[in-house]
């Protein structure tokens, strides 16, 4: 009886911490990364005013005091554990998109798949950019002349995007927050035109540097 009890116990503590994992997983991936973007994003934009914006918006960030506990605590590891654990979700996860190609079957495959493709490409990013301490606009504009790199980052922004705002159509249905299928459904067309309006400021963005 004694084993019986800590073989349920050990079940339930097992269940409590996957529950808590995944909410985190979940979050984590509003906030603080998801606002990181935005932030990302709308730096990048300045570019639109010119050289001298850019580097203007880019040396308020550098600025910042206590930017690498911000950058370590606030991006990296909540990233590191996002990716991570979403590579953990998709490798024991399974799909029934062939057996049933429904859109939500869909939206789960992609939902996956530009979250491997996102990881890959935030490493690469951080890697080229701040590793190499690429910051202002004439080191970015010859980083992205290099043969491929557009293309790399039109690929990658693309999945960032499509993963951020199809994630938070997700966690609106997870949080219990859209219960209906109206709801879930206005929420989608939202989130789309969202997801679309951010693309295509990124991509504006991207095609400045030059």
């Amino acid at each position: 009886m004694a084993s019986t009890e800590g073989a349920v116990s050990n079940t339930a503590t097992s269940g409590r911490l996957a529950f808590i994992l995944k909410k985190f997983h979940s979050l984590s991936g509003i906030v603080p990364i998801g606002a990181f973007l935005l932030e990302h994003l709308w730096t990048n934009a300045h570019v639109l005013g010119g050289a001298k914006s850019y580097d203007a918006a880019v040396q308020n960030i550098q600025d910042l005091p206590l930017l690498i506990f911000l950058e370590v605590f606030f991006i990296w590891l909540p990233i590191l554990y996002h990716g991570c654990y979403g590579l953990y979700v998709v490798f024991l996860g399974s799909s029934n998109l062939l057996r049933y190609p429904y859109q939500k079957n869909w939206l789960y495959w992609a939902q996956r798949v530009t979250g491997i493709i996102a990881f890959a490409f935030i490493i690469y990013h951080f890697w080229t950019m701040r590793v190499d301490k690429v910051t202002t606009f004439a080191g970015v504009t010859k980083e992205l002349a290099e043969a491929g790199n557009i293309a790399i980052y039109f690929v990658g922004l693309a999945s960032v995007i499509f993963h951020f705002a199809n994630g938070l159509w997700n966690f609106l249905i997870k949080w219990g927050v859209t219960t209906g299928p109206q709801a879930q459904r206005v929420s989608g067309y939202v989130f789309t035109l969202f997801g679309i309006l951010l693309f295509v400021v990124s991509i504006v963005s991207l095609f400045a540097f030059k």
